[in-house]
C-alpha cells in the first residue's frame, strides 16, 4: 500500500476550526454578559465600599443609587465622615443621594480596575454621578474654579458630571439665581439659604470654559504688560445696541462735518481757479494766473475725488453696517433671539 498522502488543506482547516470556537466561545461570552438586557452573569468589576450608614441600591448594571452622608471618597472623607448627623436640635446634617455609574471606569487608561476591586467614590474617575447633598464643599470636592461667584462651603448642593451633560427643556430653560418671587408666610427675612443664611439680591452666574477663571499677563502696546480677564460679564444686547447707535450718530456727524468741509474746499478751489482764469488775459501775470488756475482746478477735483466721494461712500457703508447688526430684524443682529441674561 502507498503512503497516505497529507492533506494539503489541514493547515487552513485547523485554523479555521481555531477561529470558529474563538468565535463560539466570544459569541457565548456575549450571550451570557447579558445580550438584549438579560441579567449579567456576575458582579461588575469595581465593588462599592459601602459605609455602615448607607443604603446602596444595585441594579443588574454597574451603576447604584446611594443614600448616605456627605462622602468624596473614603468612608472618612467629607462632612459625613465627620460625623454630620443632624441628631441635636442645633446639628447640621449631611444627608446625600447620588446616583452613580461607571465606578473608577477612567482607571488603567479607561479600562477600569481589575475585577473585584473594591473602590471607595472617585469625582475624577467615575463615570458619571448626579450628587445631592444637604451639606458639602462642592466647589473644593468637585475641584471647580472660584470665579466671581466663590467657592460654597458647607451649602447644600446639586452636581451634575459626567463626560458630556445635556439639559434639555422643550420649551425653554431658566437657570435662576436668588430668592422665590411672590412666597408668602416666609417670616421677616423671606428665603434663605440651607442653613438660614441670608440671600444676596441677584446672585452671580460664572460660565468658565476650561474649569480656568484665573488672569493672566501678555505684553501690550509698547511691550507693556497687560492684564486680561478670563473671566469677564457678558455683553447685554439692547445696551450693546443702543452704545453702537449712539456711535453710529457720533461717526455720523463727524463724516457729514468731513464732507462739508471738502465741498467748501472743492467749491473754493474752483471759484479761485475760475479768479485766476479771468486774470490770465491781463500783460504780464497771464502766465502766473493761468498756471494757478490750472494747479486749483486739481486741487478742486482732488477734493471732490479724495474727501466728498470716499466721505460719501463711507456714510452709506455705515448706514448698512447699522442695518445689518443693530437692528432686531438684522440678520445679523448681535443680540440673540432666543437666549438671554440679566445684569
Amino acid at each position: 500500500m502507498g503512503k497516505k498522502r497529507a492533506n494539503p488543506n489541514a493547515g487552513e482547516i485547523e485554523n479555521k476550526t481555531k477561529r470558529a470556537g474563538q468565535s463560539e466561545k466570544a459569541a457565548t461570552r456575549k450571550a451570557l454578559g447579558g445580550i438584549m438586557n438579560t441579567a449579567s452573569p456576575g458582579p461588575c468589576k469595581a465593588q462599592y465600599k459601602q459605609a455602615p450608614n448607607e443604603s446602596v441600591w444595585f441594579g443588574h448594571g454597574c451603576g447604584n443609587i446611594v443614600l448616605g452622608k456627605d462622602r468624596i471618597d473614603s468612608a472618612a472623607s467629607g462632612y459625613g465622615g465627620d460625623g454630620f448627623v443632624g441628631v441635636d436640635d442645633k446639628s447640621i446634617d449631611s444627608s446625600r443621594v447620588e446616583i452613580v455609574v461607571g465606578r473608577m471606569s477612567s482607571a488603567r487608561g479607561g479600562k477600569g480596575v481589575k475585577p473585584g476591586t473594591f473602590v471607595d467614590n472617585s469625582f475624577a474617575a467615575d463615570a458619571a454621578r448626579i450628587y445631592v447633598c444637604e451639606t458639602t464643599d462642592v466647589d473644593l470636592h468637585f475641584g471647580l474654579s472660584q470665579g466671581l461667584v466663590g467657592n460654597a462651603v458647607g451649602k447644600s448642593a446639586v452636581a451634575i458630571k459626567s463626560d458630556h451633560t445635556r439639559i434639555i427643556g422643550r420649551e425653554g430653560i431658566k437657570i435662576v439665581t436668588g430668592r422665590m418671587k411672590n412666597l408668602k408666610n416666609a417670616g421677616l427675612k423671606g428665603e434663605t439659604n440651607s442653613k438660614g443664611g441670608k440671600l444676596p439680591v441677584a446672585p452671580g452666574i460664572d460660565l468658565i470654559a476650561g474649569n480656568n477663571s484665573e488672569p493672566y499677563t501678555v505684553r501690550g502696546p509698547n511691550l507693556l504688560p497687560e492684564t486680561v480677564y478670563r473671566l469677564q460679564p457678558v455683553t447685554v444686547a439692547y445696551n450693546m445696541r443702543d452704545c453702537m447707535l449712539e456711535l453710529d450718530g457720533i461717526l455720523d456727524d463727524i463724516m457729514s462735518s468731513i464732507q462739508s468741509i471738502g465741498f467748501v474746499v472743492n467749491k473754493g478751489f474752483f471759484s479761485t481757479a475760475m479768479a485766476f482764469a479771468a486774470l490770465a488775459v491781463l500783460p504780464g501775470v497771464g502766465a502766473p494766473c493761468a498756471s494757478a488756475a490750472t494747479i486749483l482746478t486739481n486741487e478742486g477735483c482732488l477734493a471732490a475725488t479724495r474727501v466728498c466721494m470716499p466721505m460719501h461712500v463711507a456714510r452709506a457703508t455705515k448706514m448698512a453696517w447699522a442695518a445689518d447688526f443693530l437692528q432686531p430684524y438684522a440678520y445679523k443682529f448681535i443680540g440673540s433671539r432666543s437666549v438671554r441674561a440679566t445684569y
